[in-house]
């Protein structure tokens, strides 16, 4: 067996860096490397959990990955179980001291010979890993566990990827589809889609009462699979996953406190549905 291994402190309380492995939404947006970006289908984040993803590279690259979570004790260490090839077993510690929180990061191969032709890879790999570790901390500095709730929806699209893709990120079809319920409507909406890129869209009801700016950056874009944006002090995930038949689609987003936690569910659900009915209708002309 051969041990990699790399330690790193933050400034940050241990629950904190805790909450940001054990949030599969966060973890899901720090995991791997440099320029690397995860689509997560099973992410059971409890002793004996299945964990299975798909690592989105540079390049279109996608690395099909499997593991179990072999130990999870909060909030001071997890071990997570490579399954699929190379076979390694990761320990992730945390020590608390004082404000801050001391990071021990250990990969043990079982194939020694396996690890000699992979070291060159894991061990800065490693390292990017807990700086987008830290800067995921960094981001969230007054954690709580009483924060914004995570509000789930989703939708399935029998589409091509590549038209589902164009229908959600092209300011003519948002227009088309982008409005909750009948008496509402976009009226305008702009897309620079890249990273840093800002997107907006205007919405206001038919009869001329209200109307907002629904607006944002862009901080994650893998085309045909995944954008994350930040809007208003929130953040939202949109994944895209291909299946034999179609697309499914499904929106991440964290909730606000001025509707309830069903409200917004309801709200974003239907938008995402007339998206799906917009898509279908394209497909039909």
């Amino acid at each position: 067996m051969t041990t990699f291994t790399t330690t790193r402190d933050l400034p940050a309380p241990i629950e904190h860096v805790f909450a940001a492995i054990s949030d599969p939404v966060r973890l899901a947006r720090w995991w791997g490397p440099k320029d690397f970006a995860n689509l997560f289908d099973v992410c059971e984040f409890e002793t004996g959990g299945r964990w299975q993803f798909t690592m989105l590279g540079p390049g279109g690259k996608h690395f099909k990955n499997k593991s179990e979570f072999a130990l999870v004790e909060a909030p001071s260490k997890v071990a997570v179980q490579h399954v699929s090839e190379p076979r390694y077993r990761l320990t992730i510690s945390l020590i608390a001291s004082g404000g801050s929180t001391h990071v021990l990061w250990e990969q043990v191969f079982e194939d020694a010979e396996i690890a000699r032709r992979v070291e060159h890879i894991v061990v800065p790999a490693n390292e990017e890993n807990l700086d987008r570790l830290a800067a995921e901390v960094a981001r969230n500095p007054n954690y709580s566990a009483d924060g914004p709730s995570r509000i789930e929806v989703a939708t399935f699209v029998a589409a091509p990827l590549a038209d589902v893709w164009r229908a959600y990120t092209t300011p003519a079809d948002i227009v088309q589809w982008n409005a909750a319920s009948a008496d509402w409507h976009t009226t305008s909406a702009s897309v620079d889609l890249r990273v840093g890129g800002a997107f907006s869209s205007r919405m206001e009801a038919k009869d001329g009462s209200f109307g907002f700016d629904f607006a944002g950056t862009y901080v994650t874009v893998v085309e045909h699979r995944l954008i994350e944006y930040e809007f208003g002090g929130r953040l939202a995930r949109v994944e895209f996953h291909q299946k034999p038949d179609g697309v499914r689609v499904k929106v991440v987003f964290d909730s606000e406190t001025t509707h309830s936690i069903e409200q917004q569910r309801q709200g974003w659900q239907a938008i995402l549905d007339n998206f799906a009915r917009h898509v279908l209708r394209s497909q039909g002309s």
